[in-house]
């Protein structure tokens, strides 16, 4: 059991370069306005669980998504949308790898967002790479500009599944 709990608090670190300012509250990561890498350290911590199970069923939906063709409305790629645990969607155009999070609730977070996003699933293993801007309402507020993110997990998805976040280039704006 120490062991799971070393792998959840690793897990849960941010390798973060940053732009912007530094905060020196003590409850600094704890929600409100994102003004500070450790805002958006606790930001990532709050949404990671949510945001994975959201991930994982991409993932699998994509390889069905891939296999069938199935396509949008206009007859376009092959498209893959999950709902998020606490309501809104995740979605992704299967060819290009643009992704849509609309209203998507995860830890007590609202995310709209457009991003790209590779989801794969080794077997054992999956990992989601992203880039793009996030905007988040609720326990946290403001906008998130994530150069480049990495995520691994391994299945099934428990709270110590969850091997690896890295977030390299953040840079925070208020909304």
């Amino acid at each position: 059991m120490a062991r799971s709990s070393l792998v959840w608090i690793c897990g849960l670190l941010l390798t973060v370069a940053a732009c912007g300012s530094s905060s020196t509250d003590s409850d600094a990561g704890s929600g409100g306005e994102i003004n500070s890498q450790e805002d958006v350290q606790g930001l990532f911590e709050a949404v990671m669980p949510d945001l994975v199970a959201a991930l994982t069923e991409l993932a699998n939906s994509q390889s069905s998504a891939a296999l069938s063709s199935s396509t949008d409305k206009g007859g376009g790629s092959p498209s893959s949308t999950v709902q998020c645990p606490g309501g809104g969607t995740l979605s992704v155009n299967v060819d290009t790898g643009r992704a849509t999070l609309t209203s998507c609730s995860a830890g007590g977070v609202i995310i709209s967002a457009s991003l790209e996003l590779a989801v794969t699933y080794t077997g054992f293993l999956y990992q989601a790479t992203f880039s793009g801007t996030l905007m988040v309402s609720g326990s946290f507020s403001g906008t998130v500009e994530v150069v480049m993110a990495f995520i691994s997990w391994s299945d099934p998805l428990t709270t110590s599944s969850i091997r690896s976040v890295t977030i390299w280039g953040t840079s925070t704006s208020r909304q």
